[in-house]
């Protein structure tokens, strides 16, 4: 499972020429189905996409976009709730009620392949609780999932930059 955050991070944390390697080693994984986001990580990243320098799509949209019909996987809405009962922190109450935040979703759907006996790994760079806000890597600790940045995740797997 990976988080807007992470996918963002990928043009953070990178040195620019690793953008592109960097994007294509997870397009692999998402197309043998090792990575997958819900949909709500899309509609993250579209309220934050357009460049305000270049007027261009933001390259993590610009990516999202070119594997959502692979890396897409919606969890059912009954295990979202069961993730809002156990950790309704991780929805962040200072954004309005109309913003669907992807984290719960992230965590449902982790929940649900991990159930499916799938072994899930959460990526996220959110790993600072705040007052009234759980982070996602917290949340994911809380419901028993693992959780890591997109830079570990990395150096684990090998990916050279």
């Amino acid at each position: 499972m990976i988080d807007s955050s992470s996918i963002i991070h990928v043009c953070r944390g990178l040195p620019n020429t690793a953008h592109n390697n960097c994007f294509a080693y997870l397009t692999g994984l998402a197309q043998g189905r090792q990575l997958v986001f819900p949909s709500q990580v899309i509609g993250e990243l579209k309220r934050y996409a357009p460049s305000k320098k270049t007027g261009q799509i933001h390259p993590p949209l610009k990516w999202v976009l070119s594997i959502e019909q692979v890396a897409t996987s919606n969890p059912d809405y009954v295990t979202v709730k069961e993730v809002l009962s156990k950790v309704a922190d991780v929805l962040d109450h200072e954004k309005p009620a109309s913003v669907d935040e992807a984290d719960p979703y992230v965590l449902a759907r982790g929940l649900e392949l991990e159930r499916d006996g799938r072994k899930v790994r959460v990526l996220t760079e959110e790993t600072h609780n705040r007052p009234n806000k759980m982070a996602l890597a917290t949340a994911a600790g809380v419901l028993g999932l693992a959780a890591v940045t997109l830079m570990a995740f990395l150096k684990a797997q090998g990916f050279a930059y």
